[in-house]
């Protein structure tokens, strides 16, 4: 029997479907599977409060708040080029009552990342729920104090359904640089439940930028380091577009994030390594797994302004940090803003381990005012 030029590309098609998988999974190895963890063990205490309304009694906002936060990394690697990565946050999920005493109430576990990676040394591959990347800030390895990521928290972009590609550019004198490109949209599935408490999620149209089930929404990142002229330096810079949901009388969300940071020998031993950035992010209506705690049914959508200036002083086991971060606000309701200052000393007591002791200062626009003390302990550990 003769095949036609068609029948044979067919078959070889036929062969191609069929084999490839076989193919793949002969030639996956044992699979490797490696974690890191990080957590903390936190105790804020308010130790001062006062505003302009005469109904308040100042005293009642004066609490205690012990909680736990614990974020487990794994990577199951089948061979050199494919594996499945996925994280989680055990954190408090809900804002404190006024008055409340809190110890370890109100945690919650939800899943922050479960995506496949098809990667090699210079680019990557990845599709599944993963955490787009937008800014800096928000990243604990920084060392950034006791409460220096929580205004970063808030814009940090997570647990988004959707697929991207990094790709990675030696550029020998100039640098290593990443660039990562991600589509994606907001995970309404079982998958965004949390386990032990139910987090505050907002009703109706609060916090739905990217609830489009769609490749609608996009960031872009570009990060790099280890340039020669200057060989300490680091930068991020992202930008994000998310749909707004079809949202009433609401814009679709854009928003850039610029960042920062060096390290400098001030004297023997002593190292200065300051980090800033700042974000602007337009109709921002999106949400993250602790979407609730930081937001007022009035705030959102809004543009928004954020500023992180962080300015340690590192000797040996000693970190010494002056923290200011500032918020602005504008919505259809209300505008704001909100400064904070901390002071805050660091000591890792052994490897990944660190107690960390500060004291902050809140300002409100509309004349809130608040003082809180808070000591942590915090580790960090690679497997």
């Amino acid at each position: 029997m003769v095949y036609s030029k068609m029948n044979i590309r067919i078959t070889l098609l036929v062969l191609l479907v069929i084999l490839s998988p076989v193919t793949a999974i002969y030639a996956m190895e044992k699979p490797k599977i490696s974690s890191s963890y990080y957590g903390s063990l936190n105790t804020d205490a308010t130790t001062s409060y006062s505003d302009l309304n005469s109904n308040t009694i100042d005293s009642q906002y004066e609490n205690n708040d012990i909680y736990l936060e614990f974020n487990p990394q794994y990577r199951i690697n089948f061979n050199n080029h494919l594996a499945i990565n996925t994280s989680w946050w055990l954190l408090s999920l809900k804002k404190a009552n006024a008055g409340e005493d809190r110890i370890l109430d109100d945690e919650g576990l939800v899943l922050d990342e479960l995506y496949l990676r098809i990667y090699d040394k210079q680019a990557e591959l990845y599709v599944g729920k993963f955490n787009p990347q937008f800014g800096k800030g928000w990243d604990y390895s920084l060392g950034t104090g006791v409460w220096g990521q929580e205004f970063a928290d808030e814009y940090k972009i997570v647990a988004k359904k959707g697929i991207g590609i990094k790709a990675k550019l030696d550029l020998e004198e100039y640098g290593q640089h990443i660039i990562n490109l991600s589509s994606f949209y907001s995970d309404n599935s079982d998958l965004n439940d949390s386990i032990l408490t139910r987090r505050d999620l907002r009703d109706g149209d609060i916090g739905k930028a990217g609830d489009t089930n769609s490749l609608s929404s996009y960031v872009v990142n570009l990060e790099g380091k280890d340039m020669e002229y200057l060989p300490s330096l680091f930068y991020n810079i992202s930008y994000r577009s998310i749909n707004s949901g079809n949202v009433p009388l609401t814009g679709d969300e854009d928003g850039y994030s610029i960042a920062a940071g060096f390290s400098k020998d001030v004297v023997k031993k002593i190292k200065f390594v300051p980090f800033i950035e700042y974000a602007k992010i337009l109709s921002f209506n999106s949400t993250n797994n602790k979407f609730g705690p930081e937001f007022d049914d009035r705030d959102l959508p809004g543009n928004y302004k954020y500023l992180s200036l962080i300015l340690p002083l590192v000797y040996d086991n000693w970190r010494f940090s002056y923290i200011m971060l500032s918020k602005d606000v504008e919505t259809k309701s209300r505008n704001f803003d909100v400064e904070q200052k901390e002071l805050s000393i660091s000591y890792q007591i052994y490897k990944n381990i660190a107690i960390n002791i500060g004291r902050k200062k809140e300002k409100h626009s509309d004349g809130t005012r608040a003082t809180i003390s808070g000591v942590s302990m915090s580790f960090f550990k690679d497997f």
